[in-house]
């Protein structure tokens, strides 16, 4: 975790809160990384699953979005050059933009596949 997640503060009670110390010390993480960890768990693989489809969904939008405009780039050898290159910026973006949404589909399967 970074320092610059969001910190969130909560009342729990005391014998819980020792648990929880108890189990961070004996899975070797800090109180913060056992919650978490323990909150993770919580949530079913479904709600992963669904996570992944709308990535999915995401990524072929942007593939469309992409296609089209290097399919104009294509057909207009003659475009004005600053319409040519708000295309080529526009390109540009939204290739960036379907290597991020892939990095993230891949990162998914890696932690549905691994159990975490």
């Amino acid at each position: 975790m970074a320092r610059t997640d969001p910190q969130v503060n909560v009342r729990l009670p005391e014998p819980l809160l020792e648990r929880l110390r108890v189990a961070a010390d004996a899975n070797g993480a800090s109180l913060t990384g056992e919650i978490v960890r323990r909150l993770e768990a919580s949530f079913p693989k479904s709600f992963d699953l669904l996570k992944l489809e709308q990535r999915q969904r995401d990524l072929q939008l942007f593939r469309e979005r992409l296609y089209d405009v290097e399919w104009r780039l294509l057909l207009r050898e003659a475009l004005a050059p600053d319409e040519r290159g708000k295309l080529e910026a526009e390109q540009h973006v939204l290739h960036e933009e379907l290597l991020s949404i892939q990095g993230e589909i891949d990162r998914m399967y890696a932690s549905l596949n691994s159990g975490e």
